[in-house]
């Protein structure tokens, strides 16, 4: 009997799982019943040919609108207005055409020979200027100056002050009762 509680006990625990699977399928289904119209591929409509010709022939009526604006305003103006009459214009003599045509070739021609001038020669150096030996001897000579001002200002900054010398009298060969008073007078002279 063992056998049999066993078999028992599997199968209310199919029944349990199965109830669960059943419980979770509704739950999936709902949720796809919920999402499956957000997901649906929406159809292209189409248009028929007559309707793509009407939008075709309203475009083509806007665009020539918009390229008549854009033209210019003094043609239309010249249009609409009456053609007024033209003033007269002076005319030259052939002999003054052609007095004006050789002087413009003149002019050319300077231009030309300038730039094939320029590309002949090489650019040259101009000369250096050359001084005189006199020119050289004072510029030397203040140069030196300059220098020997520019020494004695730094001489002068960083010279430091001298000590006073202290002068000690000579030493005295005296007998031996006099020593006491020379040897006081000069330490007395040493101390000040």
């Amino acid at each position: 009997m063992e056998t049999q509680t066993i078999i028992a006990a599997i199968d209310e625990d199919l029944q349990r799982l199965q109830a669960a699977r059943t419980i979770l399928a509704q739950a999936a289904d709902s949720t796809d019943a919920v999402a499956t119209p957000a997901q649906k591929p929406t159809k292209r409509r189409k248009l028929s040919t007559a309707a793509r010709r009407k939008i075709a022939a309203a475009q083509r009526k806007r665009w020539a609108a918009q390229k008549a604006a854009n033209t210019s305003p003094p043609e239309t103006a010249k249009k609409s207005a009456p053609p007024a009459k033209k003033a007269a214009q002076r005319k030259m003599s052939p002999a003054a055409r052609k007095r004006i045509a050789e002087a413009q070739r003149k002019r050319w021609a300077k231009v030309d020979a300038a730039k094939k001038a320029e590309k002949k020669a090489p650019a040259r150096r101009t000369a250096k200027r050359k001084l005189s030996p006199e020119a050289r001897k004072r510029i030397a000579a203040a140069q030196k100056k300059r220098w020997a001002a520019v020494k004695a200002a730094k001489a002068k900054k960083t010279a430091p002050a001298k000590k006073s010398a202290v002068k000690r009298a000579p030493a005295v060969k005296t007998t031996g009762a006099a020593v006491p008073e020379i040897a006081a007078t000069t330490t007395e002279v040493a101390a000040s």
